[in-house]
């Protein structure tokens, strides 16, 4: 396998967990606007995001994973309970 296609092999694997892992945030976002509080949803988007941040990361997607940094900061303060969570 040449090393192009290698890099587009991976590239696929990430588009497709990427994937999985934007569906359960937006799943994971839809059940905190009924349980804002639920620390279990918290740390489900706090995990999807850092997964993301790294996978992003990992395979040169520097602006995906400078996005969902800033995000994973924000739900770190939500687990902190510094920062509550709300619609906005």
């Amino acid at each position: 396998m040449g090393d192009a296609q290698q890099k587009a092999e991976y590239a696929s694997v990430f588009r497709r967990e990427a994937e999985e892992l934007i569906a359960d945030l937006e799943e994971a976002f839809m059940e905190l606007e009924q349980r804002p509080a639920d620390a279990d949803l918290v740390d489900r988007v706090f995990r999807a995001m850092h997964t993301l941040k790294g996978s992003g990361a990992m395979f040169g997607y520097e602006e995906l994973s400078g996005f969902t940094h800033e995000v994973e900061t924000i739900f770190d303060l939500v687990r902190q309970d510094q920062l509550a969570v709300t619609p906005e």
